[in-house]
């Protein structure tokens, strides 16, 4: 038996989906999850060793601007100038998981936004990786009339991204992001089961699954639509509003 917490609950389901997959002669590659510790160690089992795992880089990506955020607020103001560069920082690592092919190719671009946010767009060394040298950021020229501030060179504020880039967890985690996954597809189907089977209320399992049939019904029908245009053909929204 599960003890009754919902973390114990995921992983044990995640083991009894997977094993449902694999039994039925389904050659499961690569699967992917948010960062859910025990899931984790569940993927590093021998019996698993041929499957890779990958995180959600939406999750990911998520989680690094909240401790950006949070840092941001520390220190009454001397950290507050970090607080305009998280997008940007967010941004960032999710095109290091988009274009990298390796660990080492990720971090050498990641390491970059800690010169760029100084205005140095050039350099000779990088940060932490020794074996690299005579690197530039990727991005054309900038417009010169843009308004926002660089930070200071090893200020609070640089330090303090200094210590989110070099996080070990982070580090150790880059592997997990090389394919540059997302579930948001999975979410979409999950939200449209919800429209179906509501948690309002309890049903029985024969009703249960029959409302998921009825929802996966829905969402394979859907599959493949064209867009919704407007008559001059730009994309408009769900409930008709434009998308820019």
């Amino acid at each position: 038996m599960t003890e009754n917490k919902s973390t114990n609950l995921e992983k044990a389901c995640f083991e009894k989906g997977l094993k449902f997959l694999k039994d039925a002669g389904v050659n499961v590659v690569e699967v992917v999850t948010d960062a859910h510790v025990q899931i984790g160690a569940l993927m590093k089992k021998n019996q698993y060793a041929n499957i890779r795992h990958s995180f959600d880089i939406w999750h990911g990506t998520k989680n690094l601007g909240k401790k950006i955020i949070k840092i941001s607020q520390e220190k009454g103001q001397k950290n507050k100038p970090l607080l305009e560069w998280t997008k940007d920082v967010v941004n960032h690592y999710w095109h290091c998981a988009t274009i990298s092919n390796s660990t080492e190719e990720f971090q050498t671009m990641w390491y970059g936004i800690l010169h760029h946010v100084v205005d140095e767009h050039e350099w000779v060394a990088s940060y932490e990786r020794e074996d690299v040298s005579n690197i530039r950021c990727n991005h054309g020229p900038l417009p010169p009339d843009r308004n926002k501030a660089y930070l200071e060179k090893d200020s609070d504020a640089h330090d303090a991204l200094r210590n989110i880039v070099m996080d070990k967890r982070l580090q150790n985690n880059i592997h997990y992001y090389l394919n540059c996954r997302s579930t948001s597809d999975l979410e979409t189907f999950q939200n449209l089961i919800l429209a179906y089977a509501s948690k309002r209320h309890a049903y029985t399992p024969p009703v249960y699954r029959a409302r998921n049939r009825l929802a996966a019904l829905d969402h394979n029908n859907h599959l493949g639509r064209s867009i919704l245009v407007k008559s001059d053909g730009s994309q408009r929204s769900a409930d008709g509003h434009d998308l820019n």
